[in-house]
């Protein structure tokens, strides 16, 4: 930038400008430039992040998913596609295969028996989850992922819900 504007003024002398105009001209040139930027980056924010939910008193409820099946995509979908935007997705927990991997921008954070370490991690970062929904039958989960939702229900305020049962699936 600051070479154009250097190469302009030389290979046209502009005689009747004084030598300062091009120094207040880059300086302008480079505010413009920096705010442009830093409103397309607070505009980005404001979007990337989902608004809190409309109307007065309604709480922003931080969800994470038990399960990686059917069920769970459509859980996933149909949370992206509310209107309020009243749940946030924190993460998948998911068998050992999946982890790291994404399903529907949502990260797979972890197995089932590691759930308060997934917990405490995410706390670490700043994100409380409210309640665990588990997409998976709980006849389906090992003994040890049971006796884990069990321990976060029992230390916890955190609800853990079974979709399944919620829906009569069961």
């Amino acid at each position: 930038m600051t070479g154009a504007l250097a190469v302009g003024f030389l290979m046209n002398r502009l005689e009747g400008v004084a030598r300062s105009l091009p120094i207040l001209q880059g300086l302008l040139i480079t505010f413009f430039l920096v705010s442009a930027r830093v409103l397309a980056r607070i505009r980005h924010n404001q979007t990337a992040w989902p608004r809190s939910p409309v109307g007065r008193g309604a709480k922003r409820t931080t969800v994470l998913v038990v399960g990686i099946n059917k069920l769970s995509e459509l859980y996933l979908q149909y949370t992206a596609q509310q209107r309020i935007n009243c749940v946030s997705v924190a993460g998948l927990v998911g068998d050992t295969e999946h982890v790291g991997l994404s399903l529907m921008t949502h990260k797979v954070l972890g197995t089932p028996e590691q759930l308060a370490a997934i917990l405490r991690k995410l706390e670490v970062h700043g994100v409380f989850v409210d309640r665990i929904v588990v997409t998976t039958s709980p006849a389906a989960l090992s003994a040890q992922a049971r006796e884990a939702l069990r321990t976060v229900e029992q230390r916890t305020t955190i609800a853990i819900e079974f979709l399944e049962e919620k829906l009569g699936l069961v």
